[in-house]
């Protein structure tokens, strides 16, 4: 189902506070609806109806017909010279043939903030998302190397016991 607008949820809470029934509200609106839809949609409602002022404040901000509402909260970003270190690190990385993830940026990301102090500084996904959209990079996973036939992993398997026996017997272990 896809999210109702601010002004749609207002309408079903003023039902609602109006027949005091939820069920009646549920299949005014959604007429319907399957069982585990309606379990949902009831939950739904129920969450709406703990926070109305936010709804109401939205429509006051001309922001009615929005299906979202989203708190504004404070953002800790990094400086240019830090995302910059980062930018460096990711380029030193792929000058190796090692490929950087997503994870690689969030930790990194995390050890600069607080070697360099910075408070609060979370490297969430929409900072990566940010950071890479900022810095034209794209993050991509190794995909299939290719299938290795019996034969290449029998050779692979011979070789590496030859390798743990030179080990073996450099160290004396019997």
């Amino acid at each position: 189902m896809k999210a109702e607008t601010v002004e749609k949820k207002l309408n079903q809470l003023a039902v609602l506070e109006k027949t005091k029934d939820m069920g009646a509200t549920i299949l005014r609106f959604y007429p319907n609806i399957s069982e585990v839809a309606y379990k949902a949609k009831r939950t739904q409602i129920y969450s709406w109806k703990k926070a109305p002022q936010k709804l109401r404040a939205a429509t006051q901000a001309n922001k009615g017909g929005h299906r979202k509402i989203c708190d504004k909260v404070m953002a800790t970003l990094l400086s240019n010279e830090l995302e910059n270190e980062i930018v460096r690190f990711v380029n030193e990385l792929g000058k190796e043939g090692v490929p950087v993830s997503t994870a690689m940026l969030t930790i990194k990301g995390k050890k600069i903030a607080a070697e360099a102090a910075v408070s609060l500084f979370s490297a969430s996904g929409c900072w990566v998302n940010g950071f890479k959209a900022r810095h034209r990079m794209s993050v991509l996973a190794a995909t299939r190397q290719g299938q290795q036939s019996p034969a290449d992993i029998d050779n692979i398997a011979t070789g590496f016991a030859a390798h743990v026996e030179e080990i073996v017997r450099h160290l004396g272990i019997n």
